[in-house]
């Protein structure tokens, strides 16, 4: 009578090696390539968030090119911004664009600075950011991470790059 031979630790053609990966040299790899990664991944989402921020800001000057050319068609500004001819669709977020005229009663669409004075003359147009959430002033806490328009036009970008009162008004475009 022949006793079974134990299949453990051979191979296919008998020699006893093993090929391929044990489990722990897969975590050793991983592990050394999460290593790796780590600083890469705030690089990553930092970029990612700067992107959606250059697109907010490319979408809100395209925009207020809309609503100059609905102005100078018309002779008046548009009452919502499905009225102009190129509908804005949503921010980079998923949310929708934010306008509001100067002339409609206060509500908390009406954007104001730090010293509570309306940002634009005749009209607010903003992106809520990547939170989707808005205060009146820019001060808000969560207005902080919004994206937009003031001085008319003489700055477009993040709420929190804002000069504010008595320095110069520039823009990211």
């Amino acid at each position: 009578m022949t006793t079974p031979r134990s299949t453990r630790g051979s191979t296919a053609s008998g020699t006893g090696t093993r090929s391929g990966f044990a489990l722990v040299d897969l975590a050793i790899v991983l592990a050394i390539l999460l290593t790796l990664l780590t600083p890469a991944i705030p690089i990553y989402v930092d970029a990612l968030s700067n992107a959606k921020e250059t697109l907010a800001v490319r979408d809100l000057v395209r925009i207020q090119a809309h609503i100059e050319r609905h102005r100078e068609r018309t002779g008046t500004l548009p009452g919502s911004l499905q009225e102009l001819e190129a509908k804005p669709g949503t921010d980079p977020w998923g949310n929708p664009f934010q306008y509001t005229r100067a002339e409609e009663p206060r509500s908390e669409g009406h954007r104001l600075d730090g010293f509570l004075r309306p940002l634009n003359a005749a009209y607010d147009l903003y992106s809520r950011g990547p939170d989707g959430r808005s205060s009146s002033p820019l001060t808000a806490g969560v207005s902080r991470d919004d994206i937009v328009l003031a001085g008319d036009g003489r700055f477009i970008g993040p709420v929190r790059d804002y000069p504010g009162e008595g320095r110069t008004v520039r823009s990211r475009r």
